[in-house]
């Protein structure tokens, strides 16, 4: 879980405090993006923030040259903590917490759900093995 505020923007639909319940995260001018910002001075992919290891990691895109993290240039990926700010061509982002969300891969999902049938429901498991023989 990634919560930023964004503070100042031209897009100012998008001032608020925004919620993601996701370790990795797009900030940009496409559409696609996880927080779009209708700001044409922004690339498609500004940023990408993403939980590392338990830290917080923010990493310019393709096109970006460059943000500012509190007042200072950054080209780069950096490390940043709740209360920093980024400033993505005069749109304001601070940072106001983070949580690793643990998420299962599709095929320990998959398992997860098989074992509760295995365990819980003998007749479906039946069926999806005459299903599976047809």
């Amino acid at each position: 879980m990634i919560q930023l505020t964004v503070t100042s923007s031209t897009d100012e639909d998008k001032i608020g405090q925004f919620t993601f319940y996701k370790n990795l995260i797009y900030i940009g001018a496409h559409k696609s993006c996880d927080l779009y910002l209708n700001d044409k001075a922004l690339d498609k992919n500004h940023i990408f923030i993403e939980i590392v290891d338990s830290k917080l990691l923010v990493h310019l895109g393709q096109d970006t040259p460059k943000i500012l993290i509190n007042g200072k240039i950054t080209t780069g990926h950096k490390f940043i903590t709740p209360g920093m700010i980024l400033d993505l061509n005069g749109n304001t982002l601070k940072v106001d917490s983070f949580i690793e969300t643990i998420d299962k891969s599709y095929k320990e999902e998959l398992n997860s759900l098989t074992e509760e049938i295995i365990e819980n429901q003998p007749k479906v498991l039946e069926f999806l093995q005459e299903l599976q023989q047809s």
